[in-house]
């Protein structure tokens, strides 16, 4: 999924296209360290049978994600909010962290964000 910075309103229509076994691949046009994702979105996810959540910006509620059990990355930690004003793109290649990921790209992360 394809997003502008500060802007996550693309991420509520790619939550909606998510399921079971997926795990959601999140990367703005341009660097943001803004919260675009936090408990209400990993939930959400959740019960869709997602299985965790990359993201080249930020996330908050790091805890209630452990309690959840849900998998989240994260560029960052912010409570910085965003905006849900322009759209974006969803299942499309994206380049996250000097790799380009296809929709239906094996994932394998670890603690370490490089």
């Amino acid at each position: 999924m394809l997003s502008w910075p500060g802007d996550n309103l693309v991420l509520h229509a790619a939550v909606e296209q998510c399921g079971a076994g997926d795990i959601l691949v999140v990367t703005t046009t341009s660097p943001s360290t803004d919260c675009m994702s936090g408990e209400l979105f990993a939930t959400a996810l959740r019960q869709r049978g997602v299985r965790g959540l990359v993201i080249d910006a930020g996330d908050r509620d790091t805890r209630e994600l452990r309690e959840l059990g849900f998998p989240a990355w994260s560029a960052a930690v912010s409570a910085q909010g965003t905006v849900k004003t322009t759209g974006g793109s969803v299942n499309v290649p994206v380049a996250l962290g000097g790799q380009v990921v296809r929709p239906g790209d094996v994932i394998l992360a670890d603690d370490r964000w490089a």
